[in-house]
């Protein structure tokens, strides 16, 4: 009797441009996430929509990797953001049909889930339809609220709670975002995990020993 291994859980953990793997605040909590579900056996790939490093001083320097066993990408193919318009709306055209080829490879070889830590319209909108397709779980973290559209606000906590609506789930990191969540969802489908905001210690004490060189 041949018995099958059980299938590996496949995680996209998806981003606009938060310099990641060596950024901070964002980047540092999509690290420990990342390490935390390898550590657990995942497979997890970090998809990243937009350059975020400026010419002068890229802090990335490359769109694809390894980074302690988390693997990323750069959609657009580039870490750094071209001051050219025309280019920079061609990158973001490259960005958005390499991450739906991407959910679609991961969806034809395994039973991902989706882990939205982007809020801008424009990643998160074919996320969530690409995600309702091809019946992928797409679980949307919460890390603050209104400021989307910084010119905008009343337009931005209208997104926000647009993208916890259409979400399989919400991952939040205050009380107070967890039960703004929790009125959206309420009387439909839909878990709120709260877990706190994470601190990447070895990362804080690596900038420390820079800095004091």
């Amino acid at each position: 009797m041949q018995i099958n291994p059980p299938i590996k859980l496949t995680v996209l953990i998806i981003e606009c441009s938060s310099g990641f793997p060596e950024g901070h605040g964002t980047a540092s909590r999509m690290r420990l996430f990342g390490r935390g579900l390898t550590e657990a056996g995942a497979a997890v790939t970090v998809l990243l929509t937009r350059p975020s490093e400026f010419p002068e001083r890229p802090l990335n320097r490359n769109t694809t990797g390894c980074y302690l066993g988390v693997r990323f990408e750069y959609t657009c193919g580039t870490v750094v953001r071209s001051r050219n318009f025309l280019r920079r709306r061609i990158a973001g055209l490259r960005s958005c049909a390499v991450l739906i080829w991407r959910i679609l490879k991961a969806r034809r070889e395994s039973n991902p889930f989706i882990l939205l830590y982007a809020v801008s319209p424009s990643t998160c909108i074919p996320v969530f339809l690409v995600g309702a397709v091809l019946r992928i779980p797409v679980i949307v973290e919460l890390g603050e609220w209104g400021l989307t559209l910084p010119s905008a606000p009343p337009l931005s906590e209208v997104w926000d709670k647009l993208r916890i609506r259409l979400a399989d789930g919400v991952i939040s990191e205050t009380d107070d975002l967890s039960r703004r969540a929790s009125k959206i969802l309420r009387g439909r489908r839909g878990t709120i995990l709260q877990v706190p905001m994470l601190v990447d210690v070895a990362q804080s004490q690596r900038q420390e020993a820079d800095a004091s060189e």
